[in-house]
């Protein structure tokens, strides 16, 4: 797939209107990432998210997001994608690993753009890791037990105890991959009371 945006960037660049734009020096260097980050989205005929071309201009810069909403005016929805990939690059590489599943219960597309936008920056391509995060793309994963289910069962009020057995339900059933039926995640709460 073509990717116009960059090279718009890059003619904004040459004419200077970048830096105008932003009132700040940018380094010629986030151009190069996002070449990368371009490289790796048209390996699946996709085109990165504006989003994260947006993100990648102030990450490369060390510009504030601030300084970006500013010139973009970002919606509420903006917000939480940035600061939602801002948190899960900041742990690296290794807590998406350690925490893959958690991650794409949360959001499956911020953490599969997380794992393009790290094999962007440092030149490898987590082939397996994608590949994983990739096959729940589009799958509505609804976990099997609610917080109606968890008041029920334990007689249990409307609280922090339901939701820190939620939270203990999801933990144990992200680590299933999702394949945890009902019936286990309930006797793994029944486990954890005791």
């Amino acid at each position: 797939m073509v990717d116009h945006f960059s090279g718009v960037l890059g003619d904004m660049w040459d004419a200077g209107v970048l830096s105008a734009l932003f009132e700040y020096s940018l380094s010629k260097g986030f151009l190069d990432h996002m070449n990368g980050l371009n490289n790796v989205y048209s390996r699946v005929n996709e085109n990165p998210p504006i989003l994260l071309k947006i993100f990648l201009i102030a990450d490369s810069n060390n510009l504030e997001l601030d300084i970006l909403e500013d010139v973009f005016r970002f919606s509420r929805k903006h917000h939480r994608y940035f600061k939602s990939v801002k948190n899960i690059l900041n742990r690296g590489l290794q807590y998406i690993e350690e925490n893959i599943y958690s991650l794409i219960y949360e959001d499956t597309r911020t953490t599969l753009d997380c794992v393009y936008y790290i094999s962007a920056r440092d030149g490898v391509e987590y082939t397996d890791l994608l590949k994983d995060i990739r096959s729940y793309i589009y799958i509505d994963l609804i976990m099997p037990v609610t917080g109606k289910d968890v008041m029920d069962l334990f007689g249990i009020k409307p609280g922090t105890g339901v939701g820190d057995l939620l939270k203990e339900a999801e933990r144990f059933w992200c680590e299933s991959k999702f394949t945890a039926s009902r019936e286990k995640i309930i006797d793994s709460l029944k486990d954890s009371i005791k």
